[in-house]
């Protein structure tokens, strides 16, 4: 049932008949088209009769004209987190749709051998609908977004360094003979120590080797930086594209292609990356554990008494009662109400 731009599907059960007595159910047609009635007797069994008539319970039933024709299309989608929506129906069917035709489009279940799960479905919810302008959401158990399921190389540094709350990092490091640069890679400092990064925007037009960058066949690029802030622009073939037609994984610095199409495309990216600059203790306090200072050799007491003694003269000597305060004290400060007097 469709009202404005709001579908509805509608089951017949047998609930919905008046005479709960009956032992058969026939429906009948007055539209004058060729329609056909399909009795679902096991809906999780996916057991049906089609027929007119049917003699027995069952779950509901489903009407389709008998000169209906299925028309396939099969779409594909690079999936890099748990959750991806506005994805648009590519409307490649077979045999071709004619215009002059309702059609109700439904998404078939996606079967795979692999542990993973699919969940398909329109953004209305469901998986059928009359209009083909509606975008397919796909929810999974996996997520491309944690490393921990993305091939990584790790590539450890260590260097002595002058002890500093504010240890600089340069832009290139040697390691195994293998010169890096810094902003290439994820930096996963110790706990104590945190980087300062400075964000940094570029345009990447080739790879490394100075060869113009294609979009990949996988549906992945790995731009020349990690740590991704923004992504400015996205040219493929000179053209710039929308947003919708990509995903990032901002850490890694790897773009997911969302369109098929642009494979192959020559590609130019306009990017805001943070460019690591120096390193720098979360607490002072290890760092002077680090070289043996102690910082706690006084504890400050929050107590204090007032000890007053009334009406001194120029040269009076007095002498403090020790024993009035309730613990000994080891700082004395006088105050005298005088300001042309000093203790």
């Amino acid at each position: 049932i469709r009202k404005n731009s709001e579908e509805t599907l509608v089951k017949l059960t047998d609930t919905m008949c008046s005479k709960k007595e009956f032992s058969s159910c026939k429906i009948y047609d007055n539209s004058g088209l060729n329609m056909e009635v399909a009795y679902v007797s096991n809906e999780s069994k996916n057991v049906e009769s089609i027929g007119e008539k049917y003699n027995g319970r069952f779950d509901y039933v489903y009407i389709y004209n008998k000169d209906s024709q299925d028309y396939i299309a099969y779409n594909t989608q690079n999936i890099i987190k748990n959750h991806t929506e506005n994805i648009s129906i590519v409307k490649n069917f077979q045999p071709a749709i004619p215009s002059s035709i309702n059609v109700l489009y439904y998404i078939e279940d996606v079967n795979t051998r692999s542990s993973y799960s699919f969940t398909v479905l329109f953004d209305n919810g469901e998986r059928w609908s009359t209009s083909s302008s509606r975008y397919i959401t796909i929810d999974t158990n996996f997520d491309l977004a944690n490393s921990g399921v993305i091939n990584t190389t790790i590539k450890n540094l260590n260097q002595t360094f002058v002890l500093s709350n504010n240890i600089a990092l340069q832009d290139t490091y040697i390691i195994n003979d293998e010169e890096i640069e810094l902003g290439k890679y994820i930096i996963t400092p110790p706990d104590y120590i945190t980087v300062i990064y400075e964000n940094i925007s570029t345009v990447q037009t080739t790879d490394d080797n100075g060869d113009i960058v294609y979009v990949e066949e996988d549906g992945f690029n790995k731009l020349n930086h990690s740590n991704i802030v923004d992504i400015i622009r996205v040219e493929v073939d000179g053209e710039e594209i929308d947003s919708s037609q990509y995903s990032i994984l901002g850490e890694e610095g790897i773009i997911c292609w969302n369109n098929s199409d642009l494979i192959g495309g020559v590609l130019e990216v306009a990017y805001t990356y943070k460019k690591p600059i120096y390193l720098t203790f979360f607490s002072l306090d290890y760092l002077y554990s680090i070289v043996g200072y102690q910082i706690e050799t006084l504890e400050q007491v929050d107590t204090y008494n007032d000890y007053i003694v009334q009406n001194c003269e120029n040269g009076t000597l007095i002498n403090v009662d020790y024993s009035y305060f309730t613990e000994a004290p080891d700082l004395v400060t006088v105050v005298c109400s005088n300001p042309c007097y000093t203790g």
